[in-house]
């Protein structure tokens, strides 16, 4: 399976399904909404993702998860260059 990280989103996009871990609305003074249990959207049957189907799909809930988790793990911490920007450095 082949995962790609979709970082705005904290989102997993393997085959017809996408999953959210955390979504925002607006990128201007909106905080993220973490959701757990995440929510899950099959994109060939609801590609505007309204029908969370996370509770129906458990096994690809928990798939994944994993895999989010590894990747996670895989990842080497950076400076964060737009908090820079932000605080005026």
């Amino acid at each position: 399976m082949t995962a790609k990280l979709h970082e705005c989103e904290a989102g997993l996009k393997p085959r017809a399904f996408k999953i959210h871990f955390t979504t925002q609305t607006s990128y201007i003074r909106q905080k993220p909404t973490n959701h757990d249990p995440p929510l899950l959207y099959h994109l060939e049957h609801d590609p505007e993702e309204r029908i969370d189907i996370a509770a129906d799909h458990p096994e690809v809930v928990k798939e994944l998860t994993a895999l989010a988790e590894a990747h996670k793990e895989s990842i080497e911490p950076v400076e964060d260059q737009l908090a820079k920007r932000i605080d005026g450095e």
